[in-house]
Formats: structure tokens, sequence, C-alpha cells
């Protein structure tokens, strides 16, 4: 589920920066194929939780059912991330080249983070886990930093008004992926249950 999360969001960012429609509809289909992952990994772990299991599978259950629902709504942001992508088509707006080149950064951030997640998933990994928190400290400065200099490119004349509003809707689309990200990395990090574990801060810079 979290790889074709993944997809969902490369999907999204490749459409609005090349204008390309085909990865637009497939990041809708993608939706649709992780809100499938949720209800048939939900009615599993439901099922599970009526069953007799282990203290240790018992705390892990709602920890893991809250990570397939910020998976869920990674694809729910990637679909934002289309919406705007079909403004911006529709409205035949472009970014300036600073912005695509901060759109790159921002694609490469989330993408690493996904990947330690996603690693961190897989092999139960709170090193991988760690790192991830580096990456939303990095999207979050990111998101301040890009829409600052977007209001100056915007005031500057460089790009449009409605360019730049579609731009900032990106940026704070892929923050908020940063985030369901973070509430997986600091699951992983806590053991897969809550009791008594202290959340981990992302570092400042």
């Amino acid at each position: 589920m979290s790889k074709t999360a993944k997809t969902a969001l490369e999907n999204s960012i490749d459409g609005i920066v090349n204008d390309d429609r085909r990865k637009l509809e497939s990041t809708i289909q993608i939706e649709d194929y992780l809100d499938e992952f949720q209800y048939e990994i939900t009615s599993y772990l439901s099922e599970l939780s009526r069953r007799e299991v282990s203290d240790e599978v018992s705390v892990e259950l709602p920890v893991l059912l809250h990570t397939v629902n910020d998976l869920e709504r990674i694809g729910d942001h990637a679909v934002n991330i289309v919406e705007i992508a079909e403004r911006k088509i529709e409205q035949k707006l472009s970014f300036s080249d600073s912005a695509l080149t901060e759109a790159d950064k921002l694609r490469k951030e989330a993408e690493q983070m996904l990947d330690y997640v996603i690693a961190a998933l897989e092999n139960n990994d709170a090193e991988s886990a760690r790192a991830a928190l580096f990456n939303e400290s990095n999207l979050n400065k990111m998101q301040i930093d890009f829409r600052h200099s977007h209001v100056q490119r915007m005031s500057e004349g460089v790009c449009s008004l409605e360019a730049g509003l579609i731009f900032i809707d990106l940026v704070d689309n892929v923050e908020k992926i940063g985030d369901h990200l973070t509430n997986i990395a600091q699951a992983v990090i806590g053991g897969l249950q809550w009791n008594g574990i202290e959340l981990e801060q992302p570092p400042s810079f």
C-alpha cells in the first residue's frame, strides 16, 4: 500500500509539472486502489482483533489501523494535486523556472521520505523511520521558504497570481503528505504501540 501511495505522489507531481493528463488520470485510478487496500486491510485487522491474539499483536492492531488511514490520506492529497493541476491546464497557466526547480526539490524530498517509510514498514526498521523525520523537517522548511519565494515572484511579476496560488497549493499538499508519513514513522519508532511511548520530534534547522 505504501508503494502504491508513492506512485500516486509521483504521478500527481509529474502531472502538474508537465501538464500530463495521462499521469493525472492514473493518479485517480491509483487512489481507487488505495481505497481498496484500506478496506481490505482494515477488514482483516478488524477480524484479527476479534480473535485471541498475543498481547504484542493486540497493542499493534490499533496503530496499524491508523497507519493504513495515513497511507490512504496520502492518496487523497495526491488527488488534491490532480485537481489543482487540472485547473492549471484549463487556465493555460505555467510555472516559472524557479518554481519548477522548487517543485523538483519538493518531489525528491517527499519521495525519499516515502522510501524511508517503506523500508521502515517492510523491515520494522526504526533507523529508517528516524531518517524520515529529517525529510519531514526539510519539507516543513521548504513550505515556509517556497511560500516566501513564490510570493516574491508574484510581486515581481515573474509569475501570475493564479499560477502562484496553484503552486502554493502544491507545496501545502506535499507538506501534509509529510505529516502523514511522520505519523507512520513515529509508529515504527514506537514499536507499533502508543502506551508509554514518547514521540520523537523531527530535527529543527
